[in-house]
Parts: structure tokens; sequence; C-alpha cells
């Protein structure tokens, strides 16, 4: 998500979970933030400008439960994925490092 001008990073974090990725809210312990910048001349105003993101680490919770629709799929056909199914997702996800 884009930061907003009047947003620190964490505020920018806090609204990002909450309107597009809200499946994952609550279940990432962050491990990190790093900074990068760099200057290039912008496309819009031909002037050097010097640009700036930052990247957050988490790690999935252990144990932690997502319930999620599998992409290319309906409603209907999403409902019929089996527990176990599910089960194996969740522990293949189980720590893993989630980079937003």
């Amino acid at each position: 998500a884009k930061q907003d001008a009047d947003e620190l990073v964490g505020e920018t974090l806090e609204r990002m979970f909450a309107t597009k990725v809200s499946l994952l809210q609550g279940k990432l312990h962050f491990t990190g933030t790093t900074r990068e910048m760099h200057e290039k001349v912008s496309k819009d105003f031909g002037v050097q400008t010097r640009y700036s993101r930052s990247i957050c680490s988490a790690r999935l919770l252990p144990g932690c439960e997502l319930s999620a629709p599998l992409c290319g799929r309906t409603v209907q056909q999403d409902m019929r994925v089996s527990m176990s199914a599910a089960a194996r997702v969740c522990r293949s996800l189980d720590g893993a490092d989630i980079f937003a």
C-alpha cells in the first residue's frame, strides 16, 4: 500500500490490513522494517526526485488458521475443499515469511 503523506509506517500497515488483506490481520508477527531510497528523474516533471519505500517483514504466527477463497474458484467449489487440504495449507504456511 502506498503511504499517505501524513502517515507513519505503522499506520499504513494498519490501513492496509484493514482494507486490503484483512484475512491476515492479527495473524502476523512483524520482524523488521527496512527503508530503500533511490533517486531518478521524475517522469512528470523532469527533475531529479528522491523516492523511498519501507519494506516490512513478518512471519505468520504459529498455529494460525487462514480462511481464504482459492483463486479461480466459485464459492460453491471452495466449500467442497476438504478440511484436510485446508489444514495442509495452514501447516505449510506456519512460520513462513510474509513480505508486504
